[in-house]
């Protein structure tokens, strides 16, 4: 009963990790990302196979899994400094981007070339027994999301509203490498998700990084309200609430589940993002404004 317990906080301390990532990118440059559980993957498959290669503790690789993930997340959006003038253009390009990298992953992780490394579809087994993952989850999470709200983070660009403001449709004026330093931060706080993912869990496979995955995290943050602090842990806690769901839609839909709950989730993404673009949030604030 306790280890369940803690295993759950574990998972929603990790969800929180992602969800503040992703809120600092949407929140820095009004644009969205989709590439959460691709990052994630990398993450959780890094401690994997350097623990298992080298043999060393597998929360010493938690760093070595930061790195790589921000190094990818960085070169990723990179190209959208082309399109720095264009504002939605580069917002398109990240989008497309992420997604396309999350899409691509599961396949990825199960090609026979990289089988020697990541096991293709059965998956990694990871000794936890020394790692500590319930630990360093509660020890990094409030850390990792309150750096997000730190003055560092706050020097890299005034934050962009996704909608309601004017300035959203504006040429870009923030600095030239705001978007890619923000995604890699984005990126960087997912592959840390990820690794302690590896290490609470104690195996890994290219099940657990869906592109459903990535779209209910969005929506996670989405239905709260990116402005507000509460929407990351909120978010999380509604993410675990989904896994009923998850397993649901397998007992009736079996194999074509996945494609079912991606379908459900990109069209609650859409409808938050048309009608309530600042969350539940933004309308208890609408509610209370006197008329």
């Amino acid at each position: 009963m306790i280890f369940e317990i803690l295993f759950q906080a574990a998972q929603i301390l990790g969800y929180g990790i992602i969800l503040a990532g992703l809120r600092l990118f949407i929140h820095r440059t009004g644009f969205l990302s989709l590439g959460d559980g691709a990052f994630a993957a990398v993450g959780a498959y890094t401690t994997a196979i350097i623990a298992a290669s080298t043999g060393v503790p597998a929360a010493v690789t938690m760093p070595v899994a930061a790195a790589v993930t921000f190094v990818l997340g960085f070169l990723v959006s990179l190209p959208a400094l082309a399109l720095v003038a264009q504002r939605w253009l580069a917002a398109i390009y990240v989008l497309l981007a992420s997604f396309s990298l999350t899409l691509a992953t599961p396949y990825i992780l199960r090609l026979p070339a990289l089988k020697a490394w990541t096991n293709g579809a059965a998956g990694l087994v990871i000794d936890t027994r020394a790692s500590g993952g319930f630990v360093l989850s509660l020890v990094l999470a409030i850390p990792l999301i309150a750096f997000t709200q730190g003055p560092l983070v706050n020097r890299l660009a005034r934050p962009i509203v996704l909608s309601g403001d004017p300035q959203a449709h504006a040429p870009v004026t923030i600095g030239a490498f705001t978007v890619p330093l923000t995604f890699g931060l984005s990126a960087c706080f997912a592959g840390i998700a990820g690794s302690l993912l590896a290490l609470t869990v104690g195996f890994i496979s290219p099940e657990f990084f869906i592109p459903a995955a990535s779209l209910v995290l969005l929506l996670g943050l989405l239905v709260v309200g990116i402005g507000t602090i509460w929407g990351i842990l909120v978010g999380a806690l509604l993410l675990e609430l989904a896994s009923p769901l998850s397993q649901a839609a397998f007992a009736i839909f079996g194999q074509q589940s996945e494609r079912v709950l991606s379908v459900l989730y990109g069209a609650l993404v859409v409808l938050c993002l048309v009608f309530m673009p600042r969350g539940l949030a933004g309308l208890w604030q609408r509610a209370g404004t006197p008329p």
